[in-house]
């Protein structure tokens, strides 16, 4: 009997544990802007940079990133460079608009015309 409750506890953990992670409205609108090619070029050093990355928390894994500056040093990448990149972050939207600076997600969503939206 011991044993059975083990066993049929040991099952609800795991299936817990596999339950998918609810998607968020900001997973959402990282998605669409990857999907659309939007690009964030950043620089970890930037304050702007690590606000607009904390603005999306955990969604940030989902958007097409360049990290700018090459760590350890004050160099930039050649692609940055060639970009032009006026500051951090720099947004690179599909429709060639490139727009400077932090971006709340509202604004964020108007301008690429992807949904914010929640569950």
């Amino acid at each position: 009997m011991i044993l059975g409750a083990v066993l049929i506890l040991g099952a609800i953990f795991i299936y817990r544990g596999y339950q998918e992670t609810p998607v968020t409205a900001s997973d959402k609108l990282a998605k669409c802007l990857a999907d659309q090619g939007t690009v964030m070029y950043g620089a970890e050093f930037s304050e702007f940079s690590r606000e607009q990355v904390a603005l999306f928390g955990d969604s940030i894994r989902f958007l097409n990133y360049v990290e700018c500056r090459i760590p350890g040093t004050e160099n930039q990448t050649k692609l940055c460079i060639s970009k032009k990149i006026p500051g951090y972050p720099t947004w690179f939207f599909a429709n060639g608009e490139k727009i400077a600076g932090v971006k709340t997600l509202v604004e964020l969503s108007k301008i690429s015309g992807c949904p914010l939206e929640e569950n």
